[in-house]
């Protein structure tokens, strides 16, 4: 067990709370709930033999042959490992496309704007994760210098003011000694070299 004196609570400031923090995930639980759902969609999309859905109509059918059917269909046509193979079912069947393609549900966009949105709560430039459609050298430099500013460095602030109020002074006892980040300087050679 901890005594409050002995606990370090760092916490991104709450308009609505003094106590707890609040995470940028916190806005963004929707968005994430949503790409994990996506994401799980696709999975079952290519665990189900990459198809977009059939529906399959078997006319005048027994509970026997709908079950040897569907049996057959999940051992011989599902799954990757059977994308492609013809289907081949017992009975006067048809067989219809039910669900729309990944294309016709803008399932891909839907993706690339969860990313963004989550990209943009947690205040990352798209180029610090390798999606370089929008960047170039220059913009990527400048991205760089705002993530270190606006997104490193405020949560840098946190950890330095709860750091030196609550242990290097509190626990430690030193009055004259502070902790502080480094700061890298993201300058190029060339632009050091010209000042």
């Amino acid at each position: 067990k901890f005594l409050p004196h002995e606990i370090i609570h760092f916490k991104i400031d709450n308009p609505e709370d003094d106590l707890y923090g609040l995470s940028p995930l916190e806005a963004l639980k929707t968005t994430v709930t949503s790409d994990l759902f996506a994401m799980q969609f696709n999975q079952k999309f290519f665990e189900n033999g990459a198809s977009t859905g059939t529906i399959i109509i078997i006319e005048e059918a027994t509970n026997d042959e709908l079950e040897r059917n569907k049996r057959w269909i999940q051992e011989s046509y599902i799954g990757t490992e059977n994308a492609h193979k013809p289907i081949i079912i017992a009975g006067k069947a048809r067989i219809e496309r039910g669900i729309a393609s990944h294309e016709e549900m803008s399932f891909l966009a839907g993706r690339d704007r969860n990313k963004a949105e989550i990209l943009a709560g947690i205040d990352v430039p798209p180029a610090k994760l390798g999606s370089m459609e929008t960047a170039n050298r220059s913009n990527s430099k400048e991205q760089d210098k705002t993530f270190r500013s606006e997104a490193v460095g405020p949560l840098h602030t946190i950890f330095e003011t709860k750091f030196n109020d609550h242990f290097m002074r509190d626990i430690l006892g030193l009055q004259d000694t502070v902790f502080k980040h480094s700061e890298a300087d993201v300058r190029d050679a060339i632009e050091l070299a010209d000042l």
